[in-house]
């Protein structure tokens, strides 16, 4: 009798043990984990692509709408405003003194 109970317990503690947690871990995982998500260049790496391309530095940056905004000073002096695709990394505008 006591085996049977003991099985029983057992096989209950693996059945739900094992689906619960994978459901919740499913629901909660983040979007980029369930592919909605998609990929952007790390500002990093478009800051470092700015640095050789104007050389200067960046004064600051955001991103919105899949694109990022920047704001960059150059060796010169010269202040732009710099418009890069998140996406791609591509430089979409430039404007500034």
């Amino acid at each position: 009798m006591k085996r049977m109970l003991i099985s029983l317990a057992l096989g209950a503690a693996v059945t739900f043990g094992t689906t619960m947690p994978v459901a919740t871990a499913q629901s909660w995982a983040p979007s980029y984990e369930r592919g909605q998500k998609q990929q952007v260049v790390p500002l990093k790496t478009v800051q470092r692509g700015l640095q050789r391309r104007y050389g200067g530095y960046l004064l600051s940056a955001r991103e919105s709408q899949g694109k990022y905004y920047i704001k960059w000073l150059t060796d010169k002096g010269r202040a732009l405003n710099i418009v890069v695709d998140a996406k791609s990394g591509r430089i979409l505008s430039t404007s500034g003194a």
